[in-house]
Protein backbone atom coordinates (compact mmCIF):
# COMPACT_ATOMS: atom_id res chain seq x y z
CA UNK A 1 0.00 0.00 0.00
CA UNK A 2 2.80 2.40 0.86
CA UNK A 3 4.47 1.83 -2.49
CA UNK A 4 1.23 2.74 -4.30
CA UNK A 5 0.88 5.97 -2.30
CA UNK A 6 4.51 6.82 -2.98
CA UNK A 7 4.00 6.24 -6.69
CA UNK A 8 1.04 8.63 -6.79
CA UNK A 9 2.89 11.27 -4.77
CA UNK A 10 5.81 11.02 -7.17
CA UNK A 11 3.52 11.50 -10.16
CA UNK A 12 1.87 14.52 -8.53
CA UNK A 13 5.24 16.05 -7.64
CA UNK A 14 6.54 15.56 -11.19
CA UNK A 15 3.36 17.06 -12.61
CA UNK A 16 3.65 20.16 -10.44
CA UNK A 17 7.33 20.57 -11.25
CA UNK A 18 6.72 20.12 -14.97
CA UNK A 19 3.81 22.55 -14.94
CA UNK A 20 5.89 25.25 -13.29
CA UNK A 21 8.23 25.31 -16.30
CA UNK A 22 5.48 26.82 -18.43
CA UNK A 23 4.47 29.32 -15.75
CA UNK A 24 7.89 30.93 -15.25
CA UNK A 25 7.94 33.25 -18.32
CA UNK A 26 4.50 34.59 -17.42
CA UNK A 27 5.45 35.58 -13.88
CA UNK A 28 6.28 38.94 -15.42
CA UNK A 29 2.57 39.73 -15.52
CA UNK A 30 2.30 39.27 -11.76
CA UNK A 31 5.46 41.16 -10.80
CA UNK A 32 5.61 43.47 -13.82
CA UNK A 33 6.37 46.76 -12.06
CA UNK A 34 8.84 45.17 -9.66
CA UNK A 35 10.61 43.47 -12.58
CA UNK A 36 10.95 46.73 -14.50
CA UNK A 37 12.34 48.52 -11.45
CA UNK A 38 14.74 45.72 -10.50
CA UNK A 39 16.09 45.26 -14.03
CA UNK A 40 16.11 48.97 -14.83
CA UNK A 41 14.33 48.50 -18.16
CA UNK A 42 11.25 50.00 -19.82
CA UNK A 43 8.15 48.41 -21.40
CA UNK A 44 9.73 48.10 -24.83
CA UNK A 45 12.80 46.32 -23.53
CA UNK A 46 10.66 43.98 -21.45
CA UNK A 47 8.61 43.11 -24.54
CA UNK A 48 11.79 42.50 -26.49
CA UNK A 49 13.06 40.12 -23.81
CA UNK A 50 9.83 38.13 -23.89
CA UNK A 51 9.92 38.03 -27.69
CA UNK A 52 13.49 36.72 -27.65
CA UNK A 53 12.49 34.07 -25.11
CA UNK A 54 9.53 33.01 -27.27
CA UNK A 55 11.64 32.73 -30.42
CA UNK A 56 14.32 30.67 -28.68
CA UNK A 57 11.71 28.43 -27.05
CA UNK A 58 10.11 27.81 -30.44
CA UNK A 59 13.51 27.06 -31.99
CA UNK A 60 14.23 24.60 -29.18
CA UNK A 61 10.89 22.82 -29.61
CA UNK A 62 11.30 22.58 -33.38
CA UNK A 63 14.84 21.27 -33.05
CA UNK A 64 13.71 18.73 -30.48
CA UNK A 65 10.94 17.58 -32.82
CA UNK A 66 13.42 17.43 -35.70
CA UNK A 67 15.86 15.28 -33.76
CA UNK A 68 13.24 13.00 -32.26
CA UNK A 69 11.01 12.36 -35.27
CA UNK A 70 13.14 13.21 -38.25
CA UNK A 71 11.20 16.41 -38.70
CA UNK A 72 9.56 17.37 -41.95
CA UNK A 73 12.22 15.82 -44.15
CA UNK A 74 11.08 13.29 -46.66
CA UNK A 75 12.94 10.10 -46.08
CA UNK A 76 14.32 8.34 -49.13
CA UNK A 77 16.43 5.28 -49.26
CA UNK A 78 19.62 6.09 -51.13
CA UNK A 79 19.59 2.83 -53.04
CA UNK A 80 16.25 3.63 -54.66
CA UNK A 81 17.41 7.05 -55.85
Amino acid sequence: MESKARKYLTIIALGLAGGSIYFIPYVKYVFYDAQLAAMGINNTQSGLLLTMYTIERLRYLLLRYELRHGGWRIRYQRKKL
